[in-house]
């Protein structure tokens, strides 16, 4: 469902390029299509995460699954750098700052 919801809104883009809701609604679509298949495409993912940050810069749940895939993937400097965009849009996701000492932890860089 999330991927037709995803065509008809970059249909919606293609005749209306400057339509605000089109563009939102995508990048929720996206979102959402990346947490449906994450577990068998991760990759597949993490593209979809990213087209949804392309029309929506500032969405910040975008940013920490792309933290979230990027962790899962042991690659802790990219992960790091989406969690903290996602606070910098979200400073109240206590998820991201969590996940943010997860992967600190796991770097062994407890000064942080």
């Amino acid at each position: 469902h999330f991927e037709a919801a995803a065509q008809w809104c970059r249909a919606a883009l293609r005749a209306g390029p400057h339509c605000e809701q089109a563009a939102s609604t995508l990048a929720v679509s996206l979102v959402s299509l990346g947490l449906q298949i994450k577990a068998t495409d991760p990759k597949g993912a993490i593209k979809c995460y990213q087209e949804a940050l392309v029309h929506s810069p500032t969405n910040a749940n975008a940013y920490y699954n792309l933290g979230v895939s990027y962790a899962e993937m042991h690659k802790h400097d990219k992960a790091l750098i989406n969690y903290n965009l996602t606070v910098h849009f979200d400073p109240c996701c206590a998820e991201a700052y969590n996940n943010m000492g997860v992967v600190y932890k796991e770097q062994e860089n407890l000064d942080k």
